[in-house]
């Protein structure tokens, strides 16, 4: 591997998350079967050391989780009022 090679790999260890990258973990928090996008995309990060964003894609599945239990809750008085 040349040198610039090296620089790059360790400069993409160092890069945050795209914002599409942000959004899909947000959005979709759990890995699974019928989630096979977010698994391979940890098992990606997880194979290539990018540490940081196996940081931030936790982090973002945590408030995605939290942003559907949420969701559900205030649904859930919504309809408690309507009904």
């Amino acid at each position: 591997m040349t040198e610039e090679e090296l620089k790059n790999k360790e400069k993409r260890k160092h890069e945050p998350l795209t914002k599409k990258e942000s959004l899909t973990f947000f959005f979709i928090p759990f890995n699974g079967i019928a989630n096979g996008l977010n698994y391979s995309e940890q098992k990606r990060f997880e194979k290539h050391g990018y540490q940081k964003k196996i940081e931030q894609m936790n982090h973002l599945q945590g408030l995605g989780r939290l942003f559907y239990v949420l969701l559900i809750f205030i649904i859930y008085v919504i309809r408690k009022k309507i009904l």
